[in-house]
Parts: structure tokens; C-alpha cells; sequence
């Protein structure tokens, strides 16, 4: 067991890089630059090699994403480009609202699910429709769940 744990652990730690990278690198090759966002279009050429420097961007990217991961290893997660704030701070502030969104939708989806599966159970009337919808719901992809909500809503 504890070898299945570790493998698992192992496999998860390989992903979770291997997606930073991914994700670090469509980042990279991003026509939006993070310099001109911090300072604006208006901002002269040295000002902007100046942040691109103190930002460490003027570096490799092989180098930039090594600094994340060590800093990644020691709990900083750098600086948001667009608050400038840590992103642990913001994280910190918008952690609660987030929890509290994911607890609400958690226990709409339950009851929903509860009410939907008693009434196929009980064979009520219409509960065939119940069940097609709930199947249909089961298999359906979250992000088209996702579009449908927000069009509906």
C-alpha cells in the first residue's frame, strides 16, 4: 500500500511540473507582455528593460521557470503582474469567497441529486424523465454544464 501511495505521490509531483512547464511556456510565447500591462503602452524603452530586469524576464526561460520551481519549493508563488500584490496574498483574500461558492454549488448539487434520485427510486410519476435527466447530466462534459448554466442563468 504504502508503495502505491508513493507511486501515486511520485506520478502527481511529475504532472503537476510537467503542467507548470506547459503553462509557463504558453505564457512565454504570449504576445501580451506582463511589462507593458505593469506600466502601461505609454511607458519609454529603458523603463520598460528596467522592470524586464527586476522581474527577471530578461533571463532565459529555462532559468525563469528553475526560479519558480525553487521558489514554488520554499512557499512563494511570486508576484501578480496585474495586482502586484503577492499571490499568496491574494490568494489569502479570495480564498473565502471561493470556499463559499464551492460549499453553496456542493450542497445545491447534493439535494438536487438526493431529490432527483428518491424520486426514480419511488417510481413517482414522470421519474423516467428524472432519470434522463440525470444521466444526461452525468455525462455531460463540466464545461458545457459550465456554458449552459451561464446562458440559462
Amino acid at each position: 500500500m504504502a508503495y502505491l501511495l508513493g507511486k501515486r505521490a511520485a506520478s502527481m509531483v511529475v504532472i503537476i511540473v510537467a503542467l507548470a512547464a506547459v503553462i509557463f511556456y504558453l505564457q512565454h510565447i504570449s504576445p501580451l507582455d506582463p511589462v507593458h500591462a505593469m506600466l502601461g503602452s505609454q511607458a519609454s524603452a529603458s523603463a520598460v528593460a528596467q522592470q524586464r530586469h527586476k522581474l527577471g524576464l530578461d533571463r532565459p526561460v529555462t532559468v525563469q521557470f528553475w526560479h519558480y520551481l525553487t521558489g514554488l519549493l520554499h512557499g512563494d508563488l511570486g508576484t501578480s503582474y496585474r495586482t502586484r500584490r503577492p499571490v499568496s496574498t491574494d490568494l489569502g483574500a479570495f480564498l473565502p469567497a471561493t470556499a463559499e461558492l464551492a460549499i453553496a454549488g456542493l450542497l445545491i448539487a447534493v439535494l438536487l441529486g438526493m431529490a432527483l434520485a428518491f424520486a426514480t427510486t419511488l417510481r413517482w410519476r414522470g421519474s423516467g424523465l428524472f432519470r434522463v435527466i440525470l444521466v444526461i447530466g452525468a455525462s455531460t462534459p463540466t464545461f458545457l454544464l459550465g456554458i449552459g448554466g451561464i446562458l440559462i442563468f
